[in-house]
């Protein structure tokens, strides 16, 4: 038997110890980033984040910090809650969740972790890149293109939108999730979201939703405020729809039953198509009956004298439900050739597109989207402050350069006759020249905060739901910091429990000067920003320049 002579055992020992004790002496690190749903997310709204971090050598509690520019450059700062810090454990991976909202298309976005003592223990930067991938920043969708999200087995959707308007900024977008784990737990997290399709021929899927009902209760929320969601479920209703069950809170009635039904005419029917699903148009599907129905009946079909629900299209608060009684990913409606013609009458989607289209065809003509004349009807709105037109700039500007030139030229030589005397006159004329710029100036903007608002304030008479969206455009005449926050009359006259508040900048969309679609980005003056509080109903030393102006939105409900 041969052995290693001692000085190589003891320099193998000596290795296989300094190599362990260097990877626990290492630091902890940001290793990982995902945000929005699949990396699809809109330049302007709140979007979901997951950031992954390594713990280090030694067990550390602390906060995560991500910051990412505002729509003038200008950087924000979100942060997870103080009072529940972030544990790290050495060589373990910890996922941290947080909101964020973009304002650029060019941006970065910063992770530091701070431990509880105050100290940054680890920090990366993600820059942004053209396409998603590790280490990047995936480039933000533009506010005015229509993003959906499917969760569950594809349907395919992709197939609708294959023929519609190329034009950058007007196109739909659709993001797969695969994990439920990867939905947003409060309702704003569905900001940049128009449409939300769960399919449910894989109930597992949904078994996450009952364990945390965070998720459905935010899901839930953000249809009452506005959102469009789409159910498909047949043959799984008895485990998803019954009281307890993951899609129990998102139904247009009450579950009783699923039945079957055996002729698909009534189907093809709805469709408009010629195909039949089967050669026999005979078909074998459940589908499920509610009691206390609400909304309006699209498609139906018969059960001898049972009239059975097969698309119902009804509200929640200001939002829209479309419960289709259908499992479109199962053969044979996967494999039926009229699926399409089906699937965009039912979401009517065909009429949206054709409607993008056309807004896209106004564009092209003037190119103001809605917030783009909202910001510019506010911004022209301020009393006592005054625009200075283009063209008397350019005149004072050539009035000013033939006084420092020509006209000195001629004071000194021609007057005055001593050459010398431009050391004086021209600092003279110079600091006459200000001073008479920033009096007019002064004169022209005012010294007064100046603040235009608009509120819109949306009721449902049925549930009692409340919504109020406002705008809000201020000036300041000097270079100041503000803490702001939502006030709004009809919460402060009678305070409710159970109101939610959401304040944030509003972006301009688009290419133009200023839009956050803008390649080439922008850069603020500020450097270090202004922070998000962690409820996001608070903005902290918000910036703003000497004689500029900034827009605010918030929304609330109750």
């Amino acid at each position: 038997m041969n052995f290693l002579p001692r000085p190589r055992i003891l320099l193998v020992v000596v290795l296989a110890w300094s190599m362990t004790s260097e990877s626990y002496a290492q630091e902890p690190e940001v290793t990982g980033m995902r945000i929005g749903f699949a990396d699809n997310y809109k330049l302007g709204c709140w979007a979901p984040l997951e950031v992954e971090l390594t713990g280090g050598a030694k067990s550390q509690l602390g906060i995560v910090t991500v910051t990412v520019p505002d729509g003038d450059g200008v950087p924000t700062i979100v942060a997870s809650p103080e009072n529940r810090p972030i544990a790290l454990e050495p060589g373990k991976k910890t996922t941290v969740r947080l909101y964020v909202r973009v304002g650029q298309s060019s941006s970065s976005l910063q992770v530091k972790f701070i431990d509880d003592e105050g100290q940054l223990a680890a920090s990366r930067v993600f820059h942004a890149g053209p396409i998603a991938q590790e280490g990047t920043l995936p480039a933000g969708l533009p506010a005015t293109n229509r993003l959906l999200v499917e969760f569950g087995p594809t349907i395919g959707l992709g197939d609708l939108t294959a023929n519609e308007n190329s034009d950058e900024l007007t196109q739909t977008r659709i993001a797969r999730v695969d994990n439920a784990v990867d939905l947003p737990t409060e309702w704003y997290g569905y900001e940049g979201v128009d449409t939300v399709v769960l399919t449910t021929s894989r109930p597992d899927l949904y078994r996450t939703f009952t364990q945390n009902p965070a998720r459905v209760e935010a899901l839930r929320h953000w249809v009452e405020m506005g959102g469009k969601l789409v159910i498909f479920c047949g043959a799984e209703a008895d485990e998803l729809l019954v009281e307890g069950g993951a899609l129990a809170e998102l139904l247009p009635g009450k579950f009783t039953e699923t039945v079957v039904i055996e002729q698909s005419q009534t189907i093809e029917a709805f469709s408009g198509a010629e195909e039949s699903i089967t050669p026999t148009r005979r078909v074998d599907f459940r589908v499920p009956l509610f009691a206390d129905l609400r909304g309006k009946v699209l498609a139906s079909a018969k059960r001898g004298q049972t009239e059975v629900p097969l698309v119902i299209r009804s509200s929640i608060g200001f939002g829209e439900l479309t419960f289709i009684g259908l499992d479109f990913d199962k053969p044979p409606l996967a494999d039926w050739a009229g699926r399409q013609s089906f699937l965009a009458k039912a979401l009517n989607l065909n009429k949206e597109v054709n409607s993008q289209q056309q807004n896209a065809g106004v564009a092209e003509v003037s190119s103001d989207d809605l917030i783009t004349q909202v910001r510019n009807t506010l911004d022209a709105s301020f009393v006592g402050v005054g625009v200075v037109p283009f063209a008397l700039v350019a005149v004072l500007v050539v009035g000013y350069i033939l006084l420092i030139g020509p006209g000195d030229y001629f004071l000194v030589h021609k007057v005055f006759k001593r050459p010398e005397m431009t050391w004086i006159s021209f600092p003279i004329a110079v600091v006459a020249v200000s001073a008479a710029a920033y009096g007019f100036a002064h004169w022209q903007k005012g010294d007064q905060l100046r603040v235009n608002q608009v509120e819109i304030v949306d009721l449902d008479v049925r549930s009692g739901l409340t919504r109020g969206t406002v705008w809000t455009h201020f000036f300041t005449p000097e270079v100041a910091k503000f803490d702001l926050s939502l006030e709004t009359a009809l919460l402060n006259e009678k305070p409710v429990a159970d109101s939610t508040e959401l304040v944030a900048w509003l972006g301009q969309p688009g290419y133009g000067l200023g839009g956050m679609q803008n390649s080439s980005g922008q850069t603020g003056m500020f450097d270090r920003g202004y922070a998000f509080n962690t409820a996001l109903d608070k903005m902290l030393g918000l910036p703003v320049q000497l004689w500029s102006t900034k827009t605010i939105t918030a929304r609330w409900s109750a």
